[in-house]
């Protein structure tokens, strides 16, 4: 499955893969790839962002759980059209 990128994209996922795992200098990288030593430092970020947690540390707002109705009360569930 291909990625489908914009005219100037110039890196892939790939490439954003080799430019993470990599130890080499961001000069050293940028010129390899032909990037902007920008472009590699944020790379690098990336893989910093992505060891964070993905969710909050508590959940902003609780499950929300069904009340059953008291017994003997019924609700209906439409209104009948007026007549």
């Amino acid at each position: 499955m291909g990625q489908i990128l914009h005219g100037s994209a110039k890196t892939t996922h790939a490439t954003g893969a080799a430019i993470q795992r990599s130890q080499a200098s961001v000069k050293e990288l940028s010129e390899r790839y032909d990037l902007n030593p920008k472009t590699v430092m944020k790379w690098k970020e990336r893989e910093k962002e992505a060891q964070a947690a993905q969710q909050p540390a508590t959940p902003e707002t609780p499950a929300a759980t069904p009340v059953p109705a008291p017994a003997g009360l019924e609700i209906p569930q439409a209104t009948p059209p007026r007549q």
